[in-house]
């Protein structure tokens, strides 16, 4: 008896994913098919381990299917779907059954070459895959959530795992074996909490992407994480978790804490790298922070430029002047208005000697919500020094303070 498959091309840019991610160099690469005639759905699965796919697509009107359920061979369904893939084709297989073989025989319809490869009995990891999705508990979160939460994400990269803690409103990060935790930033609402690998965060935005849904299923049990749609579903593998957790931050010492007017140290690092091409090609500026005053300096020949920032508060040992890393400093993400607020900010050292420079906001005064990598540099500090006394001289005024009076970011535990 021969029946008809036909994948649209529609179908095949929805199934390209999981082509894709067929690995020709590994054994097992095969992808099961389920063919459901009573809810007309033809179900894919691929993939093997902690990394699994499911995409279930209407049965197209033109094929003439019977229930059933076979795998076919991955190299075989891959090298066939980029061939029509890559001419915008419709895919048409022709599936011969026999008495002997529930299995079918598969011929590809359109091609001058033969092609031909009898299918085999579906995977028992998918067949399991799919039993298992049926029982499996999960939590629901709107898609716009998780769009703002992977925007978020991806300023943090390059990261092993990163832990969203809704109730602690905090980011727990595992960058080169080291754990950092900053806060929210004031932008960021999420409904619950989730931990993520890059790949488990690449494979949320691909269901994102794919679906016209309004929110996407999660589930993260046994160090897998699992999203899902009624179309698609994917799991990726959070291995090391329990380490995650067990580990420790990075312990850091304050060196200086201060509250500045944050859109004018902002704005003047700006213009630096926006207006000045050989500043931004350096990318390097400085901050001079005393006792009594802040100042933004540009030292990168053949420029002198200096700029004494207002404040409020400022708690610093000695004198000292830090490299900032301008391009860094351009991505921090701070609040539009147009007032000027403060914003408390700190230099933390690490037990190895590497400082950055936090900035906080009132959801967790006690960890940034991003950072900057900053550098010592007191061999540049008599150069500061004297860019800050010909600020004076050329009608500069040394930090002047706010009032307290106005919105102070991060500063709640003063």
């Amino acid at each position: 008896m021969t029946y008809k498959l036909i994948f649209t091309f529609d179908d095949l840019n929805k199934i390209h994913a999981l082509v894709d991610n067929i690995n020709l160099r590994k054994s097992n690469h095969d992808v099961s098919i389920f063919i459901d005639t009573k809810d007309k759905q033809i179900t894919l699965v691929g993939g093997k381990d902690e990394e699994l796919e499911r995409i279930s697509l209407p049965i197209n009107a033109q094929s003439t299917l019977k229930r059933g359920q076979w795998s076919i061979n991955g190299s075989y369904f891959k090298n066939i779907c980029t061939y029509f893939m890559a001419r915008k084709l419709p895919l048409t297989l022709e599936l011969t059954y026999s008495n002997a073989n529930p299995c079918p025989l598969l011929n590809t319809l359109g091609m001058i070459e033969l092609r031909t490869c009898t299918a085999a009995p579906v995977r028992e990891v998918h067949s399991a895959f799919l039993d298992t999705l049926k029982t499996r508990q999960s939590d629901s979160i709107s898609v716009t959530s998780v769009q703002s939460m992977i925007a978020e994400i991806d300023s943090h990269q390059p990261y092993e795992l990163i832990a969203l803690d809704h109730s602690a409103q905090q980011l727990r990060i595992q960058r080169n074996q080291h754990i950092h935790e900053l806060a929210f930033p004031e932008s960021l609402h999420i409904p619950l909490s989730m931990v993520l690998s890059q790949a488990a965060t690449e494979k949320l935005a691909y269901v994102c992407e794919q679906t016209d849904c309004d929110s996407i299923d999660v589930s993260i049990q046994n160090e897998i994480a699992t999203f899902s749609t009624p179309t698609h579903t994917v799991t990726s593998s959070l291995a090391g978790l329990a380490e995650f957790y067990q580990q420790k931050p990075v312990d850091y010492t304050h060196e200086a804490k201060l509250v500045v007017n944050i859109y004018g140290m902002r704005e003047e690092l700006r213009t630096y790298h926006k207006h000045y091409p050989e500043i931004k090609q350096a990318n390097s500026s400085h901050l001079l922070i005393e006792q009594d005053n802040v100042m933004v300096a540009n030292i990168v020949p053949p420029f002198g430029f200096a700029k004494s920032i207002s404040m409020l508060e400022i708690t610093i040992a000695e004198t000292r002047l830090y490299r900032v890393n301008l391009r860094e400093v351009n991505k921090v993400k701070i609040q539009d208005c147009t007032e000027a607020k403060k914003m408390k900010l700190q230099i933390l050292k690490a037990s190895d000697g590497k400082r950055i420079l936090g900035f906080y906001n009132d959801r967790n005064p006690q960890h940034p919500y991003d950072t900057v990598p900053v550098e010592l540099d007191m061999q540049s500090l008599p150069e500061a020094l004297k860019l800050k006394k010909q600020e004076q001289e050329n009608g500069g005024v040394s930090s002047v303070e706010l009032e307290p009076q106005l919105d102070i970011f991060g500063f709640a535990d003063v």
